[in-house]
């Protein structure tokens, strides 16, 4: 899996942001470049030669993706990728992009490995095991409370999602918001303590395969916006510190109500 995401990402580095073909899928801001199917194929490739009759479903492939429900996922078993998450961050040349390569057993991410190629760092977790950056255990936030030093998160939504995110962080008071468009590495910056809290509701089972186990490994809490379990094929999130996690539930569901 490692071999898998460092090659997606030293594939990834080849192109020009600026001068990469693409082709827009479902809006003008949902698109798929070369260089997410070079990725693609990197990963694809390494998987087969030791697994060649393994099922792998990614973003960028419609085989399999009907398996992505929660009636199929108790027989879930195979690989799901995301060979670019944060393309169009990538195509923008801003380099907060990421590959992502999970490992489901049953419905469960029981291995994730998270590559950012611009900061070469390797996120890797296995379930019951451990979490670790670079081969250093990594902790979420120890924040409990909202104030002017708490950095919060979203991402692009569709269908004003993010309007209607920043709205609820409104009602937190002073904090720090940010909007940093790769889903994955945001989850990962959750774990390592770099962000305190993630909220999002436009997600894919391929952005979280990997990064729910690696944040949850780290010890974040992940619910919906009512403080239910959520599986990785939610589209809607709130991550974090537990104890953050809580409040941010309590906080923007009382005054909501």
């Amino acid at each position: 899996m490692t071999d898998a995401a460092q090659a997606a990402g030293s594939a990834i580095l080849k192109f020009d942001p600026a001068a990469v073909q693409s082709q827009v899928k479902s809006s003008a801001g949902d698109f798929v470049t070369a260089a997410d199917l070079a990725s693609q194929q990197a990963i694809v490739s390494i998987i087969k030669q030791t697994y060649p009759d393994e099922r792998i479903i990614s973003e960028e492939m419609s085989e399999g993706q009907t398996l992505l429900s929660p009636e199929n996922l108790p027989h879930l078993t195979g690989w799901v990728i995301d060979p670019i998450d944060g393309t169009n961050n990538f195509k923008r040349g801003l380099a907060y992009s990421a590959v992502s390569v999970a490992y489901i057993e049953n419905g469960a991410a029981v291995l994730g490995v998270v590559y950012d190629p611009y900061r070469q760092e390797l996120y890797q977790a296995q379930k019951g095991v451990g979490v670790t950056r670079n081969g250093v255990p990594i902790h979420v936030s120890a924040k409990t409370s909202f104030d002017a030093g708490t950095r919060v998160c979203t991402s692009n939504s569709y269908e004003g999602g993010t309007q209607a995110n920043l709205a609820r962080y409104a009602q937190l008071g002073d904090v720090w918001v940010d909007v940093l468009g790769s889903s994955v590495l945001i989850m990962t910056d959750v774990a390592s303590g770099r962000l305190d809290l993630y909220h999002h509701n436009g997600l894919k089972p391929w952005d979280n395969a990997a990064a729910f186990l690696i944040a949850e490994t780290a010890g974040a809490k992940i619910t919906d916006l009512s403080g239910q379990p959520t599986t990785w094929l939610t589209n809607e999130l709130v991550m974090g510190n537990p104890a953050l996690v809580d409040a941010f539930i309590a906080k923007t569901v009382a005054k909501s109500a």
